[in-house]
């Protein structure tokens, strides 16, 4: 699903917003999260990705993954995303910063 980002420069100052297809494609960094959920036996809990997915269908992914919209902060993403792929409902304090990577990719057409 395409939707409106924030880019970046590789400092990581805001520089404007685009769609997340023309930011892939132009290589633009963008921000994305990833949320690692343990259940009780502290397992992590993982998913696969639909088979309807642009980029590695099928596979075997981390709990929750995706973009931040624009505007959008980090940890509100995580919340959304978190319900929209999982139907789980986090508040911010169920959320804890743990890291950021900073990687430079270019998708193909």
């Amino acid at each position: 699903m395409d939707e409106l980002i924030d880019i970046y420069d590789s400092n990581q100052n805001l520089i404007g917003s685009e769609m997340k297809s023309v930011a892939h494609k132009l290589g633009h960094w963008h921000k994305s999260i990833h949320l690692y959920l343990f259940n009780k036996a502290n397992k992590l809990v993982v998913q696969k990705r639909s088979a309807n997915k642009d980029f590695y269908p099928n596979i075997w992914d981390i709990s929750v993954g995706g973009h931040v919209s624009a505007g959008e902060s980090s940890k509100t993403s995580v919340i959304r995303e978190c319900f929209e792929e999982l139907g789980i409902k986090l508040i911010e304090k169920d959320v804890k910063y743990l890291f950021t990577v900073k990687e430079s990719c270019v998708w193909g057409d």
